[in-house]
């Protein structure tokens, strides 16, 4: 709830792109934080009173990061399909939301396929109890997890760069539209 209250504040104040862009790097800095701790040993241990505290912050505000960057991204698109709409003078959110729906669904897939693989590569154990994991597992797993969503968020900050619909724009759109559905 939170972050839907401060997402508008922060896009209202930086504009979409610039928002979407600091709130994914905040994201990719604070999400692997609890794992770059554990692995240099400055996080609690498992049997600490405070680690389930510091858990519940961490995991509220990467969901509240998440959300936000979701209601930019989302925002965004529709900025997308209202430019293509002044261009081709032609409504097409329709192909544009099932495009995305569908690269949605093949990225999910494709998250679980290299998920099993990355599995599959540290060698951990199936049907595994927590004691039958080796530390050495544990820290091939959690090196290679940041790695994977390094790899991941630097393509959609690189793919962000490529967004060029500022406010002025998005307005001009907004007018073209709206004096088009006029004639």
């Amino acid at each position: 709830l939170i972050a839907l209250l401060v997402a508008p504040i922060v896009s209202n104040n930086l504009g979409k792109k610039k928002a979407a862009l600091i709130t994914v790097v905040l994201w990719l800095l604070i999400a692997p934080l609890p794992i770059v701790l554990r692995l240099t040993g400055a996080f609690p241990s498992n049997d600490s009173d405070i680690l389930l505290p510091i858990l519940m912050l961490f995991a509220f505000i990467e969901t509240s990061l998440a959300i936000m960057i979701g209601v930019y991204l989302s925002a965004m698109f529709a900025d997308i399909v209202e430019d293509s709409q002044v261009e081709t003078k032609a409504r097409s959110e329709g192909l544009y939301y099932s495009a995305s729906s569908f690269t949605q669904k093949a990225l999910n897939s494709v998250g679980v396929l290299i998920a099993g693989q990355l599995l599959t590569y540290v060698e951990f154990p199936t049907s595994a109890m927590q004691q039958d994991v080796s530390e050495a597992t544990i820290t091939k797993l959690a090196i290679i997890t940041i790695a994977v969503l390094s790899v991941v968020y630097l393509a959609a900050i690189t793919s962000l760069m490529f967004y060029k619909i500022d406010k002025s724009t998005h307005n001009k759109n907004l007018n073209e539209i709206s004096r088009e559905q006029k004639e």
